[in-house]
Order: C-alpha cells, then structure tokens, then sequence
C-alpha cells in the first residue's frame, strides 16, 4: 500500500527519510485527531493512538481485521463511504449535521471524518485513509462563546441604556438647538430649539416639514445639504444660514448636521448655534480690517490723519453745518512724506496743524462739493479728481479719497489719501491732441474717399453709356443686315448675324450686372424689420412661372425675421434662389429647400439644391466678379450675381459662404449684422 524508502549502504533507510518518517509517526501517534487505513479488502491496515484511547480497541486486535468485524456497531454509512471511495478513488466527507455517528467511541462525540483514497505511483487505489476528529468540544466551547456574548449583550443594551440616559440629558440641557430631522419632518426639538424659533411647547415645531424652520431663499441649500446627508454616512460640513422663528423673522445660526439613526430608521441630527452676537462682532472687526487694510493699501501713496480741534462731529447735524465745522476744526494731525511733498514741503511735519482747507482750499467750488459728497456718501468718497497749488504755485492733478472713522453716530476721524495724476492727466491731453489730429485726417481721407467714389460713380455712368451707344449701332446694323440682305446670305452668314445678335444681348446683360455692383456698393443702407419668409417665397415665384412650379419640389420653413434694407435683401433671396433653379434644372426632380438655424447668438440663413454642385476646392472663386466655376455654354450667366450677394450681405455686417459637392447639390449659407 506503500512505496519502501530508499535504503543506505547498511539496508537501512537514508537519514532524511528516517526524520521524514519520525515526523510521519509522531504526527500519527500524538497528532488530535484519529487515523485508520484499510486496504482493497477492508482491512485495516492502520490504527493510530487516539484511537485506540475512543473506540478501547487496541492497534493489535484491530490490524488485518475487517473493520465490521473490529466494531460490530459500526454504522452503514460509514462502510459505504469506505467502499465507494475504494471503487471511485474520490475523497469522501461524513458531517456530523448528516451523521450522528461515524465510529463507535466509548463516551458520546460528535465526529467528522474525511475518506481520502490511497494511490500509488503507478495510478492505481491502493486503499483508503479516513481521518476523524471529535467536534464535541468546539461544539460545547461554542455554546460556551454564544452564552458568553448574550451575556456581553445584555450588558451592552445597559450601557447603552445609560449612555441614552446621559445623552439625552445633554440634549435637554444643551445651549445649542438640537432638532432631529426623518423624513423632511421634525421628530424632536430640545428646550434650547423651542427658545431660537420662539415655540412655547414642543407641539408647535414637532411635525413640522423641516423647511418651514427656513426662509424660502434657503430650502435649495437645505435641500442639497440633506440629499448629502442621505448619500453619505459622515456629517456635512458646517454652514452659516438663516433660520425663520415662528414668527416669521429671521435668525442667522451656525448649522452642522450628520446622520442619525431614530427609532431604527435614518435619521438627521442637526445642531443650529445663534450666531447674531458674534456676527456683529465680526461685521465691526471687519469694518475696522476694512478701514485698516485701505490705510495700509494707500501707504505709498499721499495720505494723512484729519482730527478735529474740538471732539467728534455730530453727524445727525444739516449737511452744511457739518461741511463748516471741517473747515473750522480739521486739522492734519499728522501725514507721510507723499502727502507733504505733493504740497511742496519736504518734512511732513511741516504740514502737521494745516487746516483742511489749506489743503482742499474752500474758493475752489469743487472742493466744497468734494466735502460734502464725503458726508453724504456715508463719510466716504474715493476717486474724485482735484486741481490744486503747490507751494511753489505750480499746479498738479490729483486723484482723492476721503474715509471718516465713526462711532456711536458722531465723526472721529478723517483719513484722506491722494496720488499725483499729472502725468496721467499730461498724457491724456497729449492723446486728446493726438485723436484731434487723427479725426482731422479721416477727416481728409473720407472726404477723398467720396470724392473718388464720385468719380467712380461717373466713370460707371461713362462707361455705361459710351459702351451701349455702340452695341447699340451693332445690334441695329447686324438687325438691317439679317432683315435686308438675308435672302442674299447663305446659312454661314445668317449664323453669323445670329452670334453677332447673342454676343450684344450678353454684353448688355453684362453691363447690367456691372452697373447693379456699383450701385450696391453705393446705396444707403436702410435699415428696417424685415419678413424674411415673405421676401423668400415673393423671390421664388418671380423665377418660376406658375407652370414650371410642379417640377420643381419647393419646401419654405419657417424663417425669424431680420433687420436690413428689404430692397437690397430682396435682391439676395432673388440671386440665391435663381442661382439655385439654373444649376438644378439638370436633374429630374429639382429640390429646392430654404430655411435657418441658430448658431451661437445668431441666425443663419440657407439656400439648398440637389443640382449639379461643385468642388469646395474652388469654394474661394465663387463670389469673385466674372468668376465662373462652369463653362458659358452649360449655364447662363455674368459671374457677377454672387458678388453682388457678397456685398450685400457684408453691408449688413454679415458673411456669406457655400458648400457643396459634384453632382450632389450645393448649400449656401448667410447672416446678417456679423451673426
């Protein structure tokens, strides 16, 4: 059943497999736990120590017996599971919640055993091997642990009873407002809650949806801080708000609030701390930082301390009184270098004694109403500009604040500061003269400018008239020639006279568009709402007759209306649209679609076909005059239609653009006042 160790030079096993085998019998002799082995036959061939203590059976009265023969009351079960993992050569488990009894032992167990097959080297199941062990004393150790922690138990449920107790106490006595919140109501407000909203009986908070404790400018801030609370176990962190009492003033609290388990439910334990007191404190500490901080800020600058001879002004007194006392009693009391050097003097204390108005001198108007808008301003007033007299009777500019110090409604102090803006001041002048002279040379410029499109308008005019007069002579010339001497022409020569007449026409045409450019360019832009829709639709059913329209799939959307000239718009519906029906008369069903879309903050405005198209490499020559991306003979046309458009459409400060691809249509798009 198993394999012999390999022996050394003496037919001993080696020293390592003699230590190994020592460990193996010390294991099997004193290891917890039983041991037996039994062979293809059921016979056991193995018998540990522990058990022969359990069963009373010694290792020499069991060894080469079947083992229903060594313990006659041994169960079924248990010879099954050795047979089947015999045959199988699967380990097997017996439990001792499925078998009251494994092997018989002398005094009660409770067992579980593990079969495990033995195999030699070559595969085959030598035998099998069972391992029990005697679960009764973890059992009873088990029962000992439960009874133990229900013992634990019962003394935590007090201590948690008597900690109740304290808390509650604490809760009841606390200064601060404690509410609990469960289910957005009010389930409990302790005396200090009662007294912060002015609750005489818990009644009239308890029930209460817990946003009626706060201002309607507050419910989103407690409404994010409670979904917070419920998506996270920990508290929020602390925040000042503003609760409303039950009479509906407002109070300003400090709120912390963390989740809270009540009557086995969740919670939210909230904590509000009357903050009024402290909030007046820190408004005063901050006026005082305030005042502090703009001192401190100014230091570079000019500044200086304004006391008053005879004690603090009284500032419930008229406006005017007020302004005459300042002038009377304020006094520098002291100021830094800035500010005396800025006067001419080198020594502040050169200026410590000055009155206010040797400073802001009162026959200066200016001065008077700087005083005054200081007291009507709340006893300050920062950046008004002064002119004032050095000591050397130069002048310089200067940019003044004045801050007062009050307390208990009566005027201490003035601080005033002052920088020296003359140069700033020279500067702007030298700008004022320098934008005099550039108005003046724009001035020039578009005076020429008109005059040069004056003369553009003649030369137009010029042209206009000097190239017509001979078309003129040609077409009626080529028509005498055609009319009277066309039966003495042959075919050749009648052509001729027919191409003579098609080049006039175009020249004309021509002429035309030229002349419609220049007076785009020159037209007074007037500007007016405008219906889009209607402009669009009235431009659609001039360039197809009534007839033609069936062919023709038109759709019209909704279109906002504009403002612009409704001539000069007219005439861009009219050209997109009439470029669209040209290039679309190739196909079968023509397609038409004109609409808007918002982009940004404004409106877009298209023209779509399905016809011929074209290729966005060239998109740049399409508003170019005379630029043709077809030849003469496909479509008609000048190449100035869509230059017109151009301009048109950049008069009314927008942009124009196209897209499109060979054979797949084109889209055009525009908006107005750069939108």
């Amino acid at each position: 059943m198993t394999q012999t160790p390999p022996k050394g030079r003496d037919g001993r096993p080696a020293a390592g497999e003699r230590r190994m085998l020592a460990y193996l019998d010390t294991l099997l002799e004193e290891g917890d736990f039983g041991i037996f082995a039994l062979d293809l036959e059921g016979r056991v061939r193995l018998w540990n120590r522990w058990l022969e203590d359990r069963t009373g059976l010694p290792a020499a009265t069991v060894l080469g017996r079947r083992l229903e023969e060594v313990l006659p009351g041994i169960a079924q079960r248990t010879l099954a599971t050795c047979r089947a993992v015999l045959a199988e050569g699967k380990p097997r488990v017996m439990s001792p919640v499925l078998h009251e009894t494994i092997v018989p032992f002398l005094r009660p167990s409770r067992q579980i055993g593990r079969f495990l097959p033995v195999v030699a080297g070559t595969g085959e199941v030598e035998g099998a091997l069972c391992l029990l062990q005697d679960v009764a004393p973890a059992l009873e150790y088990e029962r000992f642990l439960t009874e133990r922690l229900e013992e634990e138990r019962r003394a935590a449920e007090e201590e948690l009873r008597r900690r109740e107790e304290r808390y509650r106490s604490l809760v009841e006595n606390a200064p601060d407002a404690i509410v609990v919140n469960l289910d957005d109501r009010v389930v409990y407000a302790n005396p200090a809650a009662l007294r912060l909203f002015g609750a005489s009986r818990p009644e009239e908070i308890i029930g209460r949806s817990i946003y009626d404790l706060f201002p309607e400018d507050q419910h989103r801030v407690v409404a994010v801080r409670i979904e917070a609370l419920r998506e996270r176990r920990g508290a929020v962190p602390v925040m000042e708000e503003r609760i409303r009492r039950l009479d509906g003033t407002t109070v300003e609290v400090e709120a912390a609030a963390v989740p809270f388990p009540f009557d086995e439910r969740r919670a939210i334990h909230v904590i509000l701390r009357d903050i009024t007191e402290r909030k007046r404190v820190e408004e005063a500490l901050r006026l005082s930082k305030e005042r502090y901080e703009a001192f401190v800020k100014q230091s570079s600058e000019a500044i200086c301390l304004f006391e008053l001879e005879h004690g603090p002004l009284d500032t419930s007194l008229p406006v005017e009184e007020q302004v005459n006392r300042l002038y009377e009693e304020a006094v520098v009391a002291e100021c830094n270098l800035n500010f005396a050097v800025s006067h001419g003097y080198q020594d502040p204390r050169e200026m410590t004694g000055f009155r206010i108005g040797q400073v802001f001198p009162r026959l200066a108007p200016q001065n008077v109403l700087y005083l005054r808008d200081f007291i009507t301003g709340g006893y300050r007033v920062s950046g008004v500009e002064t002119k004032e007299l050095t000591k050397d009777g130069g002048i310089r500019y200067f940019l003044n604040s004045l801050v007062g110090n009050l307390e208990g409604g009566r005027l201490l102090r003035i601080w005033g500061a002052k920088q020296d803006i003359t140069r700033i001041k020279e500067v702007e002048e030298e700008v004022r003269r320098l934008n005099a002279e550039l108005e003046r040379r724009v001035e020039e410029r578009t005076a020429a400018l008109a005059e040069a499109n004056r003369e553009l308008e003649a030369f137009t005019y010029s042209v206009s008239h000097d190239l017509r007069a001979p078309l003129r002579a040609i077409a009626g010339y080529s028509a005498i020639l055609e009319e009277d001497y066309g039966p003495r022409l042959d075919e050749e020569g009648r052509r001729i006279c027919r191409v003579i007449g098609e080049a006039v026409a175009g020249m004309g045409r021509l002429i035309d568009a030229l002349l419609a450019l220049s007076r785009v360019g020159r037209a007074v832009l007037r500007r007016v709402p405008v219906d889009m829709a209607a402009l669009a639709r009235q431009a659609y059913e001039e360039i197809v007759p009534g007839e033609g329209r069936d062919r023709v799939e038109f759709r019209l959307e909704a279109l906002p209306p504009a403002e612009g000239d409704p001539v000069l718009l007219r005439q861009v519906w009219v050209n997109l649209i009439g470029n669209a029906v040209k290039f679309s008369r190739t196909v079968d069903r023509p397609r038409i679609e004109i609409g808007c879309r918002r982009e940004g903050e404004g409106e877009v405005y298209f023209v779509r076909d399905n016809g011929c198209g074209f290729d966005m490499a060239h998109a740049g020559r399409l508003f170019q005059v005379f630029e043709r991306l077809h030849r003469p003979g496909e479509f008609e046309g000048t190449g100035v239609g869509l230059a017109i458009v151009k301009r048109i459409v950049e008069r009314h400060g927008g942009r124009l653009w196209a897209e499109g691809r060979p054979g797949e249509g084109a889209v055009f798009f525009f908006t107005l006042r750069g939108g």
